[in-house]
């Protein structure tokens, strides 16, 4: 489970770096990555810098090779927000506005700066700002909900007991176990210790159930969510119970 939610971090990881683009028209610079895109008016920026092979800096953030997302100092011109792809401070230019100043890699920077300078010439004055600009996936308040998002941490973690209760003593089980029923009181079958498999896969896809409507009712009906997520809590804890009772049976 932990190395698939390190792969799928990863994988959104590689799309954004695959979708990171500028695109420069009469009006406006638009920096993309993945599903944030910053809106940039042409008459916002004050200033352009080329990168200098002498710039030190650290980019604190995402870091792979060719591949920085993140914030830094670099000394002559301050915090600097950057979407870039370089492997060297030359590859590098500076777009200063008021609010904030990117530093990003376009694939001829000489050729780069020339035509923003030349459009922001023709640009119409425009009082607008900078936006930031999210999809609905990122924007959803869940995120920004901490009893929601505590909630969900502790059904993920409750969840996840149950996988290691289940896991770590499977392999010590015989093949055929005692698989008890305390509702119906003393009636006991014996099964394939494959049927304690079920319990896990139950409460993740319960789980996953649970979230994905909690989710989308959030920004609806804030109640609701809360149940739904309190009930995914209740539920995976419930199971985590059930395999212990099972294995102490079995």
């Amino acid at each position: 489970m932990a190395l698939a939610l390190a792969a799928l971090l990863f994988l959104f990881w590689a799309y954004c770096c695959a979708t990171l683009d500028y695109r420069l028209d009469s009006s406006t610079l638009t920096i993309r990555w993945g599903p944030v895109r910053h809106v940039i008016p042409l008459t916002r920026v004050t200033a352009l810098f080329d990168g200098r092979l002498d710039d030190e800096f650290k980019v604190r953030g995402l870091n792979w090779w060719r591949h920085h997302v993140g914030s830094g100092e670099v000394e002559g011109i301050g915090p600097v927000i950057f979407y870039s792809t370089h492997s060297s401070p030359t590859d590098l230019v500076y777009v200063q506005t008021p609010n904030a100043t990117y530093g990003i890699s376009p694939q001829v920077p000489a050729r780069f700066a020339t035509l923003l300078r030349r459009f922001q010439q023709n640009a119409a004055d425009d009082v607008q700002s900078e936006t930031v600009e999210r999809n609905w996936l990122l924007h959803n308040i869940f995120w920004s909900d901490r009893l929601a998002m505590g909630l969900t941490a502790g059904a993920i973690l409750a969840c996840g007991l149950v996988f290691v209760i289940v896991f770590a003593a499977y392999p010590d089980l015989d093949n055929r176990i005692t698989i008890e029923f305390p509702p119906i009181g003393t009636i006991t079958t014996l099964e394939s210790k494959h049927e304690l498999l079920k319990l896990p896969i139950i409460a993740a896809v319960l789980l996953g159930i649970n979230f994905i409507i909690a989710f989308a009712a959030r920004s609806y009906e804030r109640g609701a969510s809360y149940l739904l997520l309190a009930g995914a809590l209740f539920l995976q804890t419930l199971l985590a119970a059930a395999a212990v009772i099972a294995l102490v049976n079995a």
